[in-house]
């Protein structure tokens, strides 16, 4: 499935499984379809089949209907306090008592504190960002001589927020910075560029600066969690592809088979996966896979020479 602005939403997977009645495809829209019967029809010339009439007599079906909403902001009150106790943790890690913290704490202790923070855009104050990388990240920073302590708060690379934990500072200057990737758990060293402006109120972005925001922030993080998705979605339909077609085949685990037995296992495979394959590679612009995805009936093909290309190609 594939969700779109405005929660517009579509089914992305398509398969096709034989049956005992003849053959059953599920297709996410018409061209598809039509694909998968020309496939069926040219696999079977003998049998003298109406794509036209099938598909007309196809069933349509709507299964999501509900929005999805998105929101750009951390949900609710209780976020803000969680927000603004793991700067005060941090701070308290630091060597700062609490009780230096009287912004913090009015916050925290006060049903309708002021909230202490406020959402950060731009420009990015981490000098040495891996762009694409999600992070978390909390930093403090002590300053006697503004008597302010701050802190800097990222989650996913995606919500940015700045606190103000106390305006009363008294204290020894100092810096702390924790920082984790949240996908591997990996500790990352970075390297803050902390600007005073950043001690007062924040302003309200503009169109411009919030445009850019998503641009440069926002895009980067989820065009890497798209690669990943991709990878995972792939795993997920070469497995469903191999299930189809072993199954198709009336072959148990453990059955010997013969080369013409494997050729046609990984012919229906590939036949499984082609709607797929098509729809990632035209969005790759990728012509990796072009010269193995078309078999055809080539007497000299190996199926074992091609599975192992065809793996090959997934690491290219």
């Amino acid at each position: 499935m594939k969700v779109y602005a405005k929660g517009f939403q579509i089914q992305t997977t398509s398969s096709v499984e034989k049956t005992e009645q003849g053959y059953h495809i599920q297709a996410p829209n018409l061209k598809v379809a039509r694909q998968l019967l020309e496939g069926l029809k040219a696999k079977h010339p003998e049998q003298s089949w109406d794509v036209e009439r099938w598909l007309a007599d196809a069933n349509r079906s709507t299964p999501f209907n509900d929005l999805w909403e998105i929101p750009l902001e951390i949900g609710g009150p209780q976020a803000g306090r969680s927000i603004v106790k793991s700067a005060l943790a941090l701070a308290f890690h630091a060597g700062i008592a609490p009780g230096d913290c009287e912004a913090a704490c009015a916050y925290l202790r006060h049903e309708d504190g002021k909230p202490c923070f406020d959402y950060y855009y731009l420009p990015d104050i981490i000098e040495n960002r891996d762009t694409g990388t999600p992070i978390h990240c909390v930093h403090v920073r002590a300053n006697p001589t503004c008597q302010t302590l701050m802190a800097y708060i990222e989650l996913f690379g995606l919500y940015r927020m700045v606190a103000c934990l106390s305006r009363k500072y008294t204290g020894p200057e100092l810096t702390k910075t924790f920082a984790i990737n949240p996908v591997t758990g990996d500790g990352v060293q970075l390297e803050i560029n902390w600007h005073e402006d950043l001690e007062h109120p924040l302003p309200q972005p503009t169109r411009k600066v919030w445009l850019q925001y998503i641009e440069e922030v926002w895009t980067p993080i989820f065009d890497a969690a798209q690669e990943a998705w991709d990878r995972r979605a792939m795993s997920y339909e070469i497995a469903r592809a191999v299930k189809i077609a072993a199954r198709n085949s009336g072959k148990k685990e453990g059955d010997p088979m013969t080369l013409d037995e494997w050729m046609q296992i990984a012919k229906d495979t590939v036949h499984q996966l082609d709607p797929w394959l098509v729809g990632w590679f035209q969005k790759r612009n990728s012509n990796t896979l072009k010269g193995i995805i078309q078999i055809g009936d080539d007497p000299q093909f190996d199926p074992r020479a091609f599975l192992e290309s065809y793996y090959q190609s997934l690491d290219s």
